[in-house]
């Protein structure tokens, strides 16, 4: 009678974001369901104590969790066991690392607020996180290489509680736009905008990192919000925990897997024009879901207009249609899965409302003069 392997317990220590920790644990477990003999043991955030008493008695095979520090993971008791970092808040070294792609968190940002119109962006992130750093440097590189202007409080001003942002806001040249490097950031300073009646996003559009329903409520206003890729990062840390299982070798290798998608929200649904209708009717087209159609015709109705007054307003706002617009941003859209994923062109064309991989393929060499099978190949 065949004996069946003894489990193997991985924990996963969660990061202090319950969202993105709940989406590593998602991805972590349907690995397990998919791997004989792997048990997960969540532990929250606060459970690192736990984690030690799991070490130093040889619980464990294996733990993936959001790592506070190189010196912290030199600190764990217990046997050696192989450990996978998914957490970003410093630069973890000396174990294998799994982790968002911040810098192109910060480019998509920068990406979604150019193609908006805006020129003036501001730029607020937590100085003591490595992510932060790295997304506010992708965010202003990408910015200033569109021609944008980007501006950030002085050093000496504190992004705790009660910093005094005021003085900075009222430099900037309004319509403004801000990138936050976190939902928590972005809703701390839409509601000093509301203590000052700015008007959000008219005034001053917002964008968060983090994709926080719970930071959303706080504020009162959709927030909108770079989605970090949390359940495949969980996937891709129980995979390379499973090869340094089976194997029997360190891996150290840090791999970055670049955000899920912007979603717009009412922070930033809008684009940067003169004419009030075109800039809420962009805003409409922004916010519908991923490949939901809208035709020029639904959209006028939204607006109360007929299809040819709304016509004429773009125009003369933007050169072109409402149609032209909404293939634009849809493109764009194309362009960034073709260059951040693996999705099949099938999969892109159901994400952004193409009617299938032969339209979707018609469409994109008719305007980008390229097959996108090429322009993938180029972008990588």
């Amino acid at each position: 009678m065949r004996m069946e392997s003894l489990p193997r317990h991985i924990a996963v220590l969660g990061d202090a974001d319950l969202g993105f920790s709940t989406q590593v644990l998602e991805g972590v477990q349907w690995f397990a369901g998919r791997t004989p003999g792997w048990r997960v043991v969540p532990l929250h955030c606060t459970q690192d104590d736990l984690l030690d008493d799991l070490l130093r008695n040889g619980r464990l095979s294996g733990v993936i969790g959001a790592f506070i520090s190189t010196r912290w993971v030199a600190s764990l008791p217990g046997q050696a066991v192989p450990l996978v970092n998914i957490g970003s808040l410093s630069e973890v070294t000396g174990v294998a690392s799994v982790i968002p792609d911040h810098q192109a968190v910060g480019r998509l940002a920068a990406e979604h607020l150019v193609q908006g119109g805006w020129r003036v962006l501001g730029c607020l992130h937590e100085a003591a996180s490595f992510a932060a750093m790295q997304q506010r440097a992708g965010f202003c590189g990408t910015a200033e290489a569109s021609g944008a202007t980007v501006s950030q409080p002085a050093a000496s001003e504190s992004f705790a509680p009660g910093a005094n942002w005021e003085a900075w806001l009222r430099t900037l040249p309004q319509p403004a736009a801000v990138f936050c490097t976190s939902d928590r950031l972005a809703r701390r300073l839409m509601a000093l905008l509301q203590q000052l009646t700015w008007r959000v996003p008219e005034q001053v559009a917002v964008v968060g990192v983090g994709d926080s329903a719970f930071e959303s409520a706080l504020a009162g206003m959709g927030i909108s919000s770079v989605v970090l890729p949390g359940q495949r990062i969980g996937v891709r840390a129980a995979a390379r925990l499973q090869a340094m299982l089976e194997k029997g070798v360190v891996d150290q290798g840090v791999e970055a897997l670049p955000p899920e998608t912007l979603v717009v929200r009412d922070s930033s649904a809008v684009v940067c024009s003169r004419d009030p209708v075109v800039s809420r009717a962009v805003g409409l087209m922004l916010q519908r879901p991923a490949g939901a159609a809208l035709t020029a015709t639904a959209l006028a109705r939204q607006m109360g207009l007929s299809r040819r007054a709304l016509e004429v307003r773009f125009q003369r706002a933007l050169g072109h249609g409402p149609a032209t617009e909404m293939r634009r941003r849809r493109l764009w859209q194309v362009q960034r899965l073709l260059t951040g994923t693996d999705l099949s062109l099938e999969e892109i064309a159901a994400r952004t409302g193409f009617c299938g991989a032969h339209h979707l393929a018609t469409q994109f060499k008719r305007a980008m003069a390229c097959t996108p099978g090429t322009y993938r190949q180029r972008g990588r």
